[in-house]
């Protein structure tokens, strides 16, 4: 059954008065782009609510225009944009479809066999991150993504260029006419599927970059509990990973959000090679739009009441209004709310959001329009069962046809006589006599004889033509479409009773009688026909007769031979004039015929297929509305203030009033003198006249009322303050107190007190008694500032909250786990490892959570996250001892210079440590340890740097904010990661010189100690020299252990330098114990005055000649250690002559 859906209330339609209308917001240029199924949803809700409730560029055009608001549906499946010729369709919601015009395929039927072309893909920079050789699904690209978000940003990419131009269209043609105008961009959005959320923040950056620093771009984002509204309960695999899905774009968003904070931007190509930033938010400012409310309670009807919620805040802007109150001081306002709100946050997380809390309710004054016409079209539909008889089709055809008869069976006469108008078939007799035509022949009487026929015959001619022309009124079918258009206006024939007179479907109709004239004037015909013969036979004997002047009797004469000769001449003409009259009857009638035929394929089943058309559109709003299916239901956005059933008297005593027969003629001399409006059977065209018709000619008064007049007629008040009162106290408390944002608050993450609000109360300027409820309701709480608006149908509250951070939302924390917990799928995130151009982190599946590290329970965490927090957190932990961070959380690095110089320290100490050998040396050791040791590097702050933000009322507080903040910038990371190795590896060079350096002053140090203790020995005689040996003897219990520290052996690498290798046996031979003991023994004889010391310093003068110690340095020259040896003997040297002095040897 055909409807037509832009006057279907269950498709959007309905009957619209203009005046009722509100004007457009002034000077702005819109373009809304819905992205997947779930945004073309609210693309086409708000579609629905612009073409219903706002007035267009041209009020009296047949399509309505909004040069000014731009649709736009970016989509993967064609059918998510709607079909409004699917009656299946139309019936479904009430929403209206996109146009052709209006949407932007990505489709691609090819993916599966692009991902299989390895070189195709390695080619194309656009395409640098994505894991096509780890993505398996078979049937990708038919309906959709197929859930898998990369698959969906592939489509958009494989089609970024001409979407990009076709972006820079919409913009421009939406500024055409306006000057300097604000430019408001809208982008609506599910997180969970394949398509929105695979595309959703390349399409941000695409028309960031494509709109340019003026515009404002603003998200309306879905989140998961949208989408799992629709999905039953019993397809588990969908409702699992819609969750993870949506997880996985709020991290993305969230990381998104905080570029400029986060070091993570980098330069994303496109098709064409075009470089888009990633620097900025993806939007200006971001929505999130859900279905649970405060209490925990998905919300009835939740999917839809997402998609109205959304619908009504953005056509409050996209509405003129009085107050300065748009989308700019909007989005101004949230601003300076989101910088409050990060002065006073405890957490480090991103507050830039925001959740809309709205209530409305609204006059249903389409509802009201269409069932006042719907309530008299079906008065008018009586039309249908009208159904034309034989005798209506008789009565038909004689009163169009024949003139001045009764009977069907005299119109064959009647039409011949019509032709025949003007002309008999007596003929005027010849002027001469028959002497003349004896004498000088019969050219001249034959020639009177045949003008005269056809002069009969012009004048038939000329009727026939009169009787055809189409144009003309008198001609057949101008006077059967006369009576035609009479029945068409008459309420008891209509426009289907005169289509069926002339239908050739039906056993009776006009086309029948018709033919019945055709088989008459043939049957006349073929009588005539039948006599032609005869007529010339006549006709050449009496010619005969008359030239032959043969006499035929007695009394026959030349004179009466003459007369039967022109009699028979007559009768042949007359012959001549009726097969000729014949021969045109039936051309007239089968033009006429054909006529009939042509205007009944053309006009009248035209006709009466509109008209039919039209009752079954009114019959099922009639329908709909008798059982108040399309008012909102209790649980809707919209709360109607009245229902059709609370005016029904009231509308039905406007129907009442009406002359229904009249308003019929009316309605269908509207069709009958607009043919142009609805002979193509153009939807729009019909609409346009058929809602003219009803607000302006049939319900002009009632159609144009006002929510004012409508309140009044239902409270029964005529007083405006006491309108004013009643509409305060029924309405302005109940909708301020429903507005609470929807929203599902974590009190744990962030609570509601925490948020800051934006409110206003908007309402219809025109109403009077409404304003003064608004200024009640504002002297009772300033929260509610009043916004005159231009729409005349509602009041509406909206009281969003703002500032809040993504993981205030209660089901981020089972999205979390849930998302944690699960075996992630290739294609799930948009990096996966692939980097970009001066992309730092590029491996976004080690996204951290979104729920502040700080208010995580670690143990109780699902592995993949307690890891990559952990890790972040010991990352930070170390990176503040390390002093990366500064006061302002800048990000710092050891200075250039600083670095520099120290690795010229470290250098310079490597390469001193093999010159110090002596005690001379130990000092300037000594000095450059002490440089070495403190040394620091100043540290110098890079161009990034954490948010320095939040309510710190201690300095632990600063802290765990701070690394909030750090954990959830992975891209930090990386650069305190590197910051961190190059400072250890500078620190374990400047500890491993340090170590080097104290080893060889301590060596030196305790050298020296050990030469002097060994000098005691041998001096003391506790070790001998004799001559080429070395030896300490150990007298122990009367035993004696001799060792030999050196001798000439090949044992004794120094052999021949004895003191010298004894020295180092001194050192390696003997243990700590025995040294100690050598030591004891020395200090023994020292103390007692042991003889021994004059004894074995007399004999070492000896040993220690000039002679043998210039024979031993010269033994060094030729070692690698002759330095030490010679600074060793002249020690030893040195010694010996202080001992001799001191002993008196």
């Amino acid at each position: 059954m055909a409807v037509y859906s832009k006057l279907l209330l269950s498709a959007g339609g309905g009957i619209v008065s203009t005046t009722q209308q509100a004007d457009q917001v002034k000077n702005t240029a819109t373009v809304l782009i819905g992205l997947g199924g779930t945004g073309i949803d609210a693309l086409r809700t708000i579609k629905t609510q612009v073409y219903s409730r706002l007035k267009a560029d041209d009020p009296d055009a047949v399509l309505p225009g909004y040069q000014h608001i731009r649709f736009l549906g970016v989509d993967t499946a064609e059918k998510s944009k709607g079909d409004p010729n699917d009656q299946d369709n139309v019936k479904a919601g009430a929403l209206m479809a996109l146009d052709d015009t209006e949407s932007f395929s990505i489709s691609n039927s090819q993916v599966k066999s692009a991902f299989s072309n390895p070189k195709a893909m390695e080619m194309r920079d656009e395409l640098k991150w994505l894991s096509w050789e780890k993505i398996d699904a078979p049937d990708l690209g038919k309906a959709g993504a197929g859930g898998i978000r990369q698959v969906g940003r592939y489509m958009m990419m494989d089609k970024s260029k001409t979407f990009m131009d076709r972006v820079e269209q919409e913009i421009n043609a939406a500024k055409v006419g306006l000057n300097g105008p604000t430019v408001n961009i809208h982008i609506f959005s599910g997180l969970s599927g394949g398509t929105g959320a695979g595309c959703f923040l390349d399409v941000c950056y695409m028309v960031r970059h494509i709109a340019g620093e003026t515009a404002n771009i603003f998200g309306y984002f879905f989140m998961p509990d949208v989408n799992l509204a629709v999905i039953p309960h019993s397809d588990k695999m969908t409702r699992s990973f819609i969750p993870q899905n949506g997880y996985a774009a709020m991290q993305e968003l969230d990381y998104c959000m905080q570029l400029q904070y986060n070091g993570g931007g980098f330069t994303q190509m496109y098709q064409d090679h075009i470089a888009v930033e990633w620097k900025k938010p993806p939007v200006d400012m971001a929505h999130l739009i859900c279905a649970t409310n405060a209490a925990g309670d998905e919300i009835a009807n939740a999917y839809d009441y997402a998609m109205n919620v959304t619908a009504e805040y953005v056509l409050d802007f996209l509405t003129y209004s009085n107050a300065k109150f748009d989308l700019e001081q909007q989005l101004s306002n949230f601003r300076a709310k989101v910088t409050e709100g990060d002065r006073k946050k405890t957490i480090g997380s991103n507050l830039a959001y925001c959740v809309i809390g709205a209530s409305c309710a609204s006059i249903p004054l389409r509802e009201i329009n269409t069932y006042l016409a719907s309530e008299l079209f079906g008065k008018f539909s009586c039309i249908c069962q009208n159904v034309p008889t034989q005798a209506d089709v008789e009565k038909l055809a004689v009163s169009a046809l024949a003139r001045d008869v009764q009977s069907v069976s005299d119109i064959y006469n009647s039409l011949y006589y019509e032709l025949r108008e003007g002309f008999d078939d007596s003929y005027a007799a010849y002027a001469d006599d028959w002497k003349f035509v004896r004498d000088y022949g019969n050219k001249e009487m034959l020639t009177s004889y045949t003008n005269q026929t056809a002069s009969k015959l012009n004048f038939a001619e000329k009727n026939a033509k009169s009787m055809t022309t189409a144009g003309n009124k008198k001609s057949l079918i101008g006077r059967v479409d006369a009576q035609m258009r009479k029945l068409i206006c008459n309420i008891n024939y209509g426009p289907m009773f005169a289509y069926g007179l002339v239908s050739a479907a039906r056993s009776h109709n006009l086309l029948n009688v018709i033919a019945g004239l055709i088989a008459e004037n043939n049957s006349r015909w073929d009588q005539e026909a039948a006599q032609t013969s005869l007529r010339q036979e006549d006709y050449d004997r009496a010619k005969s007769d008359f030239d032959n002047r043969r006499k035929r009797s007695l009394f026959d004469t030349d004179a009466k031979r003459f007369g039967d000769y022109e009699y028979y001449l007559m009768l042949a003409e007359q012959h001549k004039l009726a097969m000729s009259c014949y021969e045109k009857l039936d051309q007239v009638l089968d033009v006429f015929r054909k006529q009939l035929e042509e205007l009944t394929a053309s006009y009248y089943i035209k006709l009466s297929r509109v008209v039919d058309t039209l009752v079954n559109t009114f019959k099922e709003n009639r329908d709909a509305l008798a059982s108040e299916k399309i008012l909102q239901a209790k649980d809707a956005f919209s709360i109607p203030m009245m229902t059709i059933a609370e005016l029904k008297n009231t509308l039905d005593a406007e129907i009442e009033k009406i002359n229904v027969p009249g308003m019929l003629d009316a309605f269908m001399r509207l069709f009958l003198e607009n043919e142009e409006a609805w002979i193509g059977e153009d939807e729009n065209k019909i609409t346009k006249m058929v809602n003219t018709f009803f607000v302006e000619t049939a319900f002009g008064d009632f159609a144009n009322r006002t929510i004012t007049s409508f309140l009044k007629d239902k409270y029964g008040i005529s007083n405006d303050a006491q309108l004013a009162n009643k509409i305060y106290n029924e309405w302005m408390k109940k909708l301020t107190m429903k507005a609470s944002p929807l929203f599902y608050f974590n009190n744990t993450v962030w609570s509601k007190d925490q948020t800051a609000g934006l409110a206003f109360l908007s309402f219809p300027a025109a109403s009077a008694p409404i304003k003064a409820a608004a200024e009640m309701m504002y002297a009772t709480d300033k929260m509610w500032c009043n916004k005159e608006s231009a729409l005349t149908d509602r009041i509406y509250v909206m009281c969003s909250a703002c500032a809040l951070p993504l993981s205030a939302y209660k089901k981020c924390e089972v999205y979390e786990n849930s998302y944690f917990s699960s075996t992630q799928g290739w294609g799930r995130h948009y990096y996966e490892g692939k980097a970009a151009p001066g992309m730092l982190f590029n491996d976004w599946r080690k996204l951290s959570p979104l729920t502040p590290q700080k208010l995580l329970t670690l143990e109780d965490a699902p592995y993949k996250m307690r890891e990559c927090v952990s890790t972040a957190q010991e990352l930070f932990d170390e990176a503040k001892r390390f002093g990366i961070f500064d006061s302002d959380n800048c990000i710092c690095e050891p200075e250039e210079h600083g670095i520099k110089t120290q690795r010229e320290l470290i250098e310079l100490a490597k390469n001193r440590i093999p010159q110090i050998s002596k005690a001379a040396d130990l000092a300037a050791a000594q000095e450059l340890l002490g440089q070495l040791k403190n040394s620091k590097i100043p540290m110098v702050a890079t161009k990034y740097g954490i948010q320095n933000d939040g309510y710190a009322k201690e300095v632990k507080d600063k802290i765990e904010i701070q690394k909030d903040h750090f954990v959830s910038a992975p891209a930090y990371h990386i650069i305190v990661k590197k910051i961190l190795d190059e400072m250890k590896s500078l620190g374990a060079a400047k500890n491993e010189a340090i170590k080097l350096l104290e080893d060889k002053i301590t060596r030196i140090g305790a050298g020296n100690r050990a030469i002097s203790d060994y000098c005691d020995a041998l001096f003391t005689g506790v070790i001998t020299l004799e001559d080429a040996k070395v030896v300490y003897r150990k007298n122990e219990f009367g035993i004696v252990t001799e060792t030999v520290l050196s001798a000439r052996d090949d044992a004794f690498a120094f052999g021949k330098i004895p003191v010298y290798q004894g020295f180092l046996s001194y050192q390696s031979l003997l243990d700590d114990d025995t040294r100690t003991a050598i030591k004891k023994t020395v200090n023994d004889r020292y103390n007692s005055g042991s003889s021994e010391i004059k004894t074995t310093g007399t004999m070492l003068k000896e040993e220690l000649a000039d002679n043998k110690v210039q024979a031993w340095v010269m033994r060094a020259d030729n070692s690698p250690e002759k330095a030490e040896i010679v600074d060793f003997i002249m020690k030893v040297k040195q010694q010996f002559n202080i001992f001799c002095m001191e002993n008196d040897i």
